[in-house]
């Protein structure tokens, strides 16, 4: 089985960071060779399966 974490938002966010409220949020690229930041950073860290079963799986 295969997981690739696309958390906490998926695709890449434009303008470097998202507005909310009035205030801006930058975001760093995360990615190298990508001037934006995309798919979170979930998939950049550790992680397993914690448990498993039919049919779900929760991650560590």
């Amino acid at each position: 089985m295969g997981l690739y974490p696309l958390l906490p938002w998926s695709n890449r966010i434009s303008a470097g960071g998202f507005d909310w409220r009035g205030q801006h949020y930058p975001l760093a690229g995360n990615l190298a060779g990508e001037p934006l930041p995309i798919h979170g950073d979930g998939w950049q860290r550790p992680g397993g399966s914690s448990t498993r079963g039919r049919p779900s799986c929760d991650s560590a």
